[in-house]
């Protein structure tokens, strides 16, 4: 259930964006007076064309796309202040409406009007600064998703956006997998509880196994040293897409739960 939002002001309403896809085109269920609707309705389709390509290597997005599962929304530069609340109660609206989406695989996608990106490090930067932000909001009314991990060093870690966990795939227009390459900032929620369905149901590896032989198909041979399985090191690698080496740490520590939801 969505909590009231003590984040709601006139300049994060005019920023609201939430969007359905249906009959052809996309619905706005919340559309504020700053959301350029001309632009995400282009972003959206642009997103949409952009999976469902032939060698798209993730056959889980397709069947996404192609099913009608998902939520959209568009919002001001990735990472800014601007962003955080708007993009919080769009997510929280999300969760909600998972329950009544008849599947068990929906996604929340994220794409932003900027920032202009130099390189894969400046992205990582800027995702982590918007997941930071989203958690300050959300640590004041939610507890972390039991299930996960909050810290990032962890292995069990995953991100929790309203008391469920998330597997974030970041896309950009500056990112080396092209699998990663999109022309808008993008984030993509997943439901952890997803994968853990998969797994339940036996169909986790030969699905994981497909879209890693896509990717590498896609890139030329040359595989996504990137990707590992959950419990084998810490999901928040994964996040941005960028390669990185051992000392990596990761940016982001989860803010404290006051009260539990």
């Amino acid at each position: 259930m969505m909590h009231s939002d003590e984040h709601s002001t006139p300049i994060v309403e005019a920023f609201d964006c939430y969007a359905r896809p249906g009959d052809g085109q996309l619905i706005f269920d919340l559309c504020g007076e700053k959301v350029a609707r001309g632009l995400a309705e282009s972003v959206h389709d642009q997103f949409r064309a952009y999976v469902l390509t032939r060698d798209y290597p993730c056959v889980g997005a397709k069947s996404v796309i192609e099913g009608g599962h998902y939520r959209f929304g568009f919002f001001p530069a990735l990472g800014s202040a601007d962003a955080a609340s708007v993009l919080h109660r769009a997510i929280e609206r999300f969760v909600a409406d998972q329950d009544s989406m008849n599947t068990r695989f929906s996604t929340f996608i994220a794409s932003f009007d900027g920032p202009a990106l130099l390189d894969e490090a400046g992205f990582e930067s800027a995702l982590w600064a918007q997941l930071s932000n989203i958690d300050t909001i959300d640590a004041e009314r939610y507890a972390w998703d039991p299930t996960v991990s909050s810290d990032p060093g962890d292995k069990t870690f995953s991100f929790s956006i309203a008391g469920r966990a998330f597997f974030i795939i970041g896309l950009s227009p500056v990112a080396s997998r092209y699998s990663r390459r999109f022309g808008w900032p993008t984030l993509v929620f997943n439901a952890h509880a997803m994968f853990e369905d998969l797994r339940d149901r036996n169909q986790l590896e030969r699905w994981k196994t497909i879209i890693r032989d896509r990717d590498t198909a896609l890139q030329g041979g040359i595989p996504n040293h990137v990707l590992a399985d959950f419990g084998e090191s810490s999901e928040a690698r994964q996040y941005s897409g960028r390669a990185t080496d051992s000392s990596w740490k990761c940016p982001f520590m989860a803010s404290p739960r006051p009260v539990e939801s």
